[in-house]
C-alpha cells in the first residue's frame, strides 16, 4: 500500500567539521604576550568585609528609621486621644450647662459658660450667639466683653 505525498526516508548526512585554514587559525590565536591579573586574597577579604558592613549599616539605618517613625506615630496617637477626650469633656459640659439654661432663663453665667465652651471647641458662631444672650442680660459683664473682643479677632 502506498501513501500519497510521502517521501522515502533518507538518513541525513553527518556534517564533518572542516579544518580552518592556517590564516584563520592565526587570526584566532591569543597574543603570545599577555598579562595575568592576580587576585590578592587580602584585597578580596577586605572587599567581602566591606560588603557585609554595607549591608549591616543599611539594615541598621532602616530599623532605626522604622523605630523613630513608630515612636512619632505613637506620640501623635496619644496626643490625638488626649484632644478627643478634651473635646468630649467640653461637649459634656456644654450639655450640662444647656440643661441649666432650661431651668434658669435669666442667669448670665449659664450662657457665658456655654459661650466659653463653644469658643474652646472652635464653634465661633454658636459662641457668639450665647455671648449675645449673656450681654443682653448684663451688657457690662466684664468677662463677656473680653470674650467678645477675642471673638472679633478670630
Amino acid at each position: 500500500m502506498k501513501f500519497k505525498n510521502t517521501k522515502p526516508f533518507r538518513p541525513k548526512k553527518q556534517r564533518v567539521p572542516r579544518k580552518p585554514k592556517e590564516t584563520e587559525a592565526k587570526k584566532r590565536q591569543f597574543p603570545r604576550i599577555y598579562r595575568r591579573i592576580t587576585e590578592n586574597p587580602e584585597f578580596v577579604r577586605i572587599l567581602h568585609i566591606l560588603k557585609k558592613m554595607t549591608i549591616v549599616s543599611i539594615f541598621t539605618t532602616v530599623v532605626v528609621l522604622i523605630l523613630f517613625t513608630a515612636v512619632d506615630l505613637y506620640r501623635n496617637y496619644s496626643k490625638n486621644q488626649q484632644i478627643q477626650a478634651g473635646r468630649q469633656k467640653l461637649i459634656h459640659e456644654i450639655n450640662i450647662w444647656k440643661s441649666f439654661s432650661d431651668k434658669y432663663k435669666n442667669y448670665k453665667e449659664v450662657y457665658f459658660q456655654i459661650a466659653v465652651r463653644e469658643f474652646q471647641l472652635g464653634n465661633f458662631k454658636s459662641a457668639e450667639a450665647y455671648l449675645q444672650k449673656t450681654l443682653f442680660i448684663d451688657p457690662s459683664y466684664e468677662e463677656a466683653l473680653k470674650l467678645q473682643r477675642e471673638l472679633e479677632n478670630k
